[in-house]
């Protein structure tokens, strides 16, 4: 299974893009963007991994699934992670200073149940 890391660098080289290319539109330095592809660093921020989305257009919801940080998810998941509400509540958590990174990662764990028993709400219609 892919990791984070080779995930991106996949989707980079898919899209033509120089690990410089990259470096200037992430406004990363090429060092960094080696580090994540190689695996190097463990932590990712979440706007870096939507940027990235955004610049390799691949979804979050797929790079979850292929790099296995999600088991199955159901097509009203999908559509709940890539939904621009829900991307807009994940960045703005993980740029939240004033919490402690355990909370953080508890309010992250807790919008994803909410996607989940959404997903299972939807499937009883």
């Amino acid at each position: 299974m892919m990791k984070i890391g080779e995930y991106i660098l996949a989707r980079r080289l898919e899209k033509g893009l120089s690990r410089k290319e990259l470096s200037n539109k992430l406004k990363l330095s090429e060092m960094e963007i080696w580090r994540i592809e190689t695996n190097r660093r463990k932590n990712i921020n979440l706007k870096t991994i939507t940027m990235a989305a955004n610049i390799l257009d691949f979804s979050i919801a797929n790079l979850l699934l292929e790099t296995g940080l999600m088991g199955n998810i159901t097509e009203a998941e999908k559509v709940l992670l890539t939904d621009d509400v829900f991307v807009k509540i994940f960045v703005e958590l993980s740029r939240r200073k004033d919490l402690k990174i355990e909370d953080r990662k508890k309010l992250a764990a807790i919008l994803l149940k909410v996607i989940t028993s959404y997903s299972a709400e939807s499937k009883k219609s």
